[in-house]
């Protein structure tokens, strides 16, 4: 019987093609009859477990028969939540897992649906909701002194710690994200709470002092006239005002008086020198090739994708980047 519907199924797929579809159009199309295939058993399982349960309905729902040993809530809800996001409904997506987390008679929550749950409400732009979703999860894992939560592993706890960081992230807040992440990265082990609480550690310890130890540094800063200055002065830079009759929402951010309507200032003088650029350059060129086989990054941010490699993965660049901002932008700011 398979494998008759399988033929069935690929003499269906070519003849798609031969009418001209494209290969991507039969992709998607087999994935949203998969999704709706899904969608149908699994409704129909929630229906004979719980009743007459209609997909948009957020009320809650009790067992009325054994039926419960087709599935269980917490897959019942899964995978509804991936056959109606699939087929691009997120909201009945989003409802199926909250019906699924009501149904749960555990004291703790179950991580799997809140992650999901999260993960949904963080991209349908819920993210205070979806925040709320990973406090309360968190809660449980920090009852009490030395407590070992048995109910959430580490993959799915470092989840949780990286998603709510990010949320903080999207609400501009970034101290709180790397608070969170910090948090996070002392409690498990995990890669990515790592790289992200070593970031701030990029940006802790400033110093103006090209520090003779570091091997290379002296080649990347401290030959440009303004270090050797010791910073910038207000005459130092070309202003830019907004014309008069321009509405520039960005100057309500400043005293006018102070300000004058300029918001673009140009440093008359280099920051860095030609040949420290090109140091620059030439050490991140290196630990590509070291580290990376000679390829770049891309997909280092999700939302504005980028060829490009963190200061904080380059060890000889972290210090750079401290000695840069003791010595040059932070009194550049300042002026």
């Amino acid at each position: 019987c398979d494998e008759i519907l399988s033929d069935m199924e690929s003499i269906e797929y070519k003849s798609l093609l031969a009418a001209g579809r494209t290969f991507d159009e039969v992709e998607l199309f087999k994935a949203q009859k998969a999704h709706r295939e899904q969608l149908s058993m699994y409704l129909f399982i929630e229906k004979s477990i719980y009743g007459d349960t209609k997909p948009d309905n957020d009320c809650e729902t009790i067992p009325i028969n054994g039926a419960a040993l087709l599935a269980s809530s917490t897959e019942i809800g899964l995978m509804l939540a991936e056959a109606f996001e699939g087929l691009g409904r997120r909201s009945l997506a989003i409802m199926a897992l909250k019906r699924a987390l009501r149904r749960n008679n555990r004291t703790e929550p179950i991580p799997v649906l809140c992650l999901t749950l999260a993960k949904l409400l963080f991209r349908d732009n819920q993210k205070t909701e979806a925040e709320s979703v990973l406090l309360n999860l968190l809660e449980f894992t920090k009852l009490a002194p030395g407590y070992e939560p048995t109910f959430i592993n580490n993959e799915d706890l470092a989840d949780a710690f990286y998603i709510l960081g990010w949320i903080s992230i999207h609400a501009d807040n970034h101290s709180k994200a790397y608070t969170i992440w910090r948090e996070g990265h002392e409690r498990v082990q995990d890669k990515r709470l790592q790289r992200q609480h070593y970031k701030v550690l990029c940006w802790a310890n400033i110093s103006s002092e090209v520090d003779g130890a570091t091997d290379g540094l002296q080649t990347l800063i401290g030959n440009s006239a303004v270090f050797k200055n010791g910073g910038f002065s207000s005459d130092d830079f070309d202003a830019f005002s907004i014309p008069e009759d321009v509405d520039e929402p960005a100057l309500g951010l400043f005293d006018s008086q102070t300000q004058q309507r300029r918001l673009i200032f140009r440093s008359k003088q280099a920051v860095l020198t030609v040949e420290e650029c090109n140091a620059v350059i030439s050490v991140v060129e290196d630990h590509i090739s070291a580290t990376n086989g000679g390829r770049w990054g891309t997909v280092r941010s999700a939302s504005l994708p980028t060829t490009d490699l963190a200061v904080e993965d380059v060890p000889l660049l972290r210090s750079w980047l401290r000695c840069l901002l003791a010595s040059t932008l932070q009194p550049l700011l300042a002026a």
